[in-house]
């Protein structure tokens, strides 16, 4: 899913539609057109810095394919895993990264592999 969502990214998607389409497409699961629409309102961490959109998408999959439990589990793996890689979940306090290596490629990489990873441990298969 990770070669997927930088491809995508590179292609013009935002940070959350390329976890959604590479997950979409990987996973030949169905997403309404609508709801990568409603992702350009959570762009660059809610517009004020905050959750990185590239961890919102992981947590709207999560919602979309479990029940309401596995999903809130499955939500608070995903945002300890990504604090525990890079030290924050934010986009602002992703900055660092962001310049390191020019653009949101390796932090949209890393969203993609541990929402995989989680939907792969807890069963998820299409």
């Amino acid at each position: 899913m990770k070669n997927l969502a930088v491809l995508y990214y590179n292609e013009g998607y935002n940070c959350s539609q390329c976890i959604l389409k590479a997950f979409e497409d990987k996973y030949s699961y169905h997403i309404e057109p609508t709801l990568y629409k409603s992702l350009n309102a959570v762009n660059t961490g809610l517009g004020v810095g905050s959750v990185c959109s590239a961890i919102v998408a992981g947590i709207m999959i999560f919602g979309l394919v479990f029940d309401d439990a596995t999903a809130h589990r499955t939500r608070l793996k995903l945002l300890a895993d990504f604090d525990a890689y890079y030290g924050s979940i934010n986009c602002s306090g992703l900055n660092n990264a962001r310049t390191r290596y020019g653009s949101c490629e390796k932090i949209i990489s890393a969203a993609a592999y541990f929402t995989e990873m989680i939907l792969l441990e807890e069963g998820f298969r299409q």
